[in-house]
């Protein structure tokens, strides 16, 4: 009962005694028990999260006309019909196990192609109204140019990788980097806006490289 050898997780002693394979098989109930909590925890954080997302993607879907085996792309090669985001939507998640929330906006590879398919706007699928059809979206898709040189804050993608502040430099036709002029860069535009105007004690002036 002293040997360390019967205690330890892994590879233990298999000369123990009766009592020690006893108490190290309760050892290992109770942490199996624990484990079946968190993962049960855990599923309905997941479920209750995926519910949210179906609702909202089904009431595009509906009101698009889409059938329910209708399939919509939900990211990296997967797809999902229609019907089944209804039993989501109703708390039927038909024995899947989750290990996130599939339906979350961020994880879809093509939500233009999406907001496309069910007839509404990114910022719908985004979360941003809760409008199918919002009067005007400050977002705009890629390969949709700025008009105008300025900052704006582009969204790189795949979507949940976010995005950052860049400069729009229109004569040259390219992304550059926010503090430094002529610094062109290689940016994964999926979606852009035009960044609001700061105030006074927050601007800055771009640095002008040596040619």
């Amino acid at each position: 009962m002293e040997c360390r050898e019967a205690k330890v997780s892994c590879y233990a002693c298999d000369r123990m005694c009766s009592k020690a394979q006893a108490l190290r098989k309760d050892a290992r109930d109770n942490e199996a028990a624990k484990e079946e909590k968190r993962k049960a925890r855990e599923q309905k954080k997941y479920q209750e999260a995926i519910q949210t997302s179906a609702v909202r993607l089904l009431k595009a879907a509906e009101a698009a006309g889409l059938g329910d085996k209708e399939q919509i792309d939900v990211g990296y090669c997967r797809t999902i019909t229609i019907q089944t985001i209804r039993a989501y939507a109703s708390r039927d998640f038909l024995g899947h196990y989750f290990y996130g929330n599939d339906l979350d906006a961020s994880r879809f590879s093509h939500l233009d192609q999406l907001a496309q398919k069910l007839h509404c706007s990114a910022d719908y699928l985004l979360g941003l109204t809760d409008e199918l059809h919002p009067g005007e979206s400050r977002w705009h898709w890629w390969p949709e140019r700025p008009e105008k040189s300025g900052f704006y804050w582009v969204v790189t993608g795949p979507l949940s990788n976010g995005g950052g502040l860049y400069w729009w430099e229109s004569a040259a036709d390219q992304w550059e980097h926010w503090s430094a002029a002529s610094l062109a860069l290689n940016v994964d535009a999926k979606l852009w806006m035009e960044c609001p105007e700061l105030p006074d004690s927050m601007a800055w002036t771009r640095k002008e490289l040596d040619t």
